[in-house]
């Protein structure tokens, strides 16, 4: 049965189906008179205006698709609530310039050819919109929102990024208009300028290079040169480091690693190095011993850490799945094993674990959030894991160390900053390690962990400016996988009636509600700070003027 199925499944690929690209969507010129066309997979946009501001309700660009600009200038504003992906091509004679405060992804096969082409995630307003209809241009407003992503080529002679978070994967690939390679003289003249709001400006290149040089940039600017290390984008590349357990590597987008049978190095430990620079990986693991003759005895996105440094990663809404004769031992979403390592700036949530026949199930098995079991000496910085609450419920009922970061320690741990499990239910509360025979404890809930953080002034300063804590000091999240909301702070006199931030902050072309929850109950709590801010899945903070933290200030 399964060969005919397969067989079935080869018949019905062979047809070929010709589906038309996706293309910018509601295109309407608000500033100069001009035209929008569609040809095929293409759109053309012209104007008789030097200087034109167009508006559009979505600037996705599918594989196949392109965008014309003719000899002009455009300035293109992305109304609504989604980030924008380009996966096609962005053609101009001219400067062309998008602005998405929810975020711009040039993806790997996409490509730019353009004079001057800019990005910026900044909230647009009736200022910007006049300055680039009187001069061309757009500031560096240091305020970008969303994320910038570019994974692609990009010719231009002149290109400007301003967002919150940039991401540039290959500085090779930073080329002149005509084409030709840039590094090494980048500072002779204004031809880059990027300006990061959460100051991490992450850019990688196939060889070492002098990236500070030939960006023009500052550790103080946010600068993290991954030249010569390996740029991870996509699940098989993940997959190969396989082939390499001690190599220095860093993760460029998000990546949901699909549904996989074994863990990374299930055959040798994990001895290099891995930058997440805050994104997320997704994974479902299923293990079936029945059907492998490799045994294996660690599971995890790692079977195991030996000597190695993991660093700003998330790992999302993933899961273990064991089936029939369990022999695991140690089970985590990270690691099955973690030994003599470096943990910087770590989420796990929503980590799911399950066993098909819990019968073989003894104390002999080690299951944690992070880890099933931890070794040697550690060092953990800024580091919150969790289950999900089913998870919790059910392996705390069976015969094993189950703990909301590890299901067994030993040697020693030193800990850094806010490092803690979040265990969801209060009735049984599972300890953040489930046999502790290490020299330290950590915390089952965040508020137990802020409260071991704010006891030493080290650990506090190195939470604060890693985290966004809620009013009640209940709750956590690394800034760095948040998108910053820039909030303007207002001083207004009562008139009796009820503001909202929308009333204040929105504009014609701009709406906060796209962005953020305008009604949230801490909303006039002056200095208070909450993340419970979110637009679509996307979560954000409130930076005041000043740079602080908090939500909008309204007096009355």
């Amino acid at each position: 049965m399964k060969q005919f199925s397969k067989f079935l499944t080869a018949f019905f690929l062979i047809p070929s189906f010709s589906f038309a690209a996706v293309l910018p969507q509601g295109g309407e010129f608000i500033k100069g008179n001009g035209s929008i066309t569609n040809q095929d997979d293409a759109l053309n946009i012209s104007s008789s205006d030097l200087n034109n501001v167009i508006k559009w309700d979505g600037f996705d660009i599918g594989k196949g698709g392109t965008v014309n600009f003719d000899k002009n200038n455009y300035l293109n504003l992305v109304k609504g609530s989604k980030s924008t992906l380009i996966e096609g091509n962005i053609i101009g004679k001219g400067k062309v310039f998008i602005v998405n405060p929810n975020g711009v992804t040039l993806a790997a096969n996409s490509h730019v050819s353009v004079p001057t082409f800019g990005v910026s995630t900044a909230k647009f307003n009736d200022k910007m919109i006049e300055d680039f209809t009187q001069q061309g241009v757009i500031e560096l407003t240091g305020r970008g929102m969303g994320k910038v992503t570019a994974l692609s080529t990009i010719n231009t002679n002149n290109l400007i990024i301003d967002g919150g978070q940039i991401i540039i994967k290959a500085a090779e690939n930073i080329k002149n208009y005509a084409g030709n390679q840039r590094l090494q003289h980048l500072v002779n003249g204004n031809e880059i300028k990027l300006k990061s709001s959460t100051k991490r400006i992450d850019i990688g290149a196939k060889s070492q290079l002098n990236l500070a040089k030939d960006f023009n940039l500052t550790q103080e600017d946010g600068l993290v040169d991954h030249s010569g290390q390996i740029a991870i984008s996509t699940a098989d590349e993940f997959k190969n480091i396989a082939n390499n357990y001690s190599e220095n590597y860093w993760i460029t987008n998000s990546i949901d690693l699909g549904t996989i049978s074994e863990p990374n190095n299930f055959a040798n430990p994990f001895r290099g190095k891995l930058d997440g620079a805050y994104n997320v990986l997704s994974f479902d693991m299923d293990v079936n011993y029945d059907q492998n003759l490799i045994q294996y005895p660690n599971l995890g996105l790692f079977a195991e850490l030996d000597n190695a440094t993991v660093k700003n990663l998330k790992i999302s809404d993933s899961s273990i799945y064991v089936s029939e004769n369990n022999i695991s031992k140690n089970i985590g979403a990270l690691a099955g094993i973690i030994n003599n390592s470096t943990l910087e700036n770590i989420i796990v949530e929503n980590f799911k674990v399950s066993f098909e026949n819990p019968s073989y199930l003894n104390d002999t098995i080690n299951v944690g959030a992070l880890a099933g079991s931890i070794e040697g000496n550690n060092k953990l910085s800024n580091i919150i894991s969790s289950f999900t609450k089913d998870t919790e419920i059910l392996l705390s009922k069976e015969n094993l160390y189950l703990g909301s970061v590890f299901g067994k320690s030993s040697g020693s741990i030193e800990t850094y900053g806010l490092v803690s499990g979040n265990s969801h239910n209060s009735d049984f509360k599972i300890s953040a390690i489930g046999k502790n025979n290490s020299t330290i404890s950590i915390a089952s809930t965040i508020k137990e962990g802020i409260k071991n953080a704010e006891e030493n002034s080290t650990n506090n300063d190195l939470m604060n400016n890693a985290f966004v804590i809620n009013q009640d000091k209940t709750t956590a999240e690394l800034s760095g996988f948040l998108i910053p909301y820039f909030a303007e702070d207002y001083v207004i006199e009562y008139d009796g009636k009820n503001h909202t931030y929308q009333d204040l902050a929105s504009a014609p072309w701009f709406t906060a509600d796209d962005y953020i929850t305008t009604n949230h109950p801490y909303i006039k709590n002056v200095g208070s700070y909450d993340i419970d801010l979110s637009a679509n899945r996307d979560k954000f903070y409130f930076v005041s003027g000043n740079g602080q933290k908090i939500l909008v200030q309204l007096q009355k």
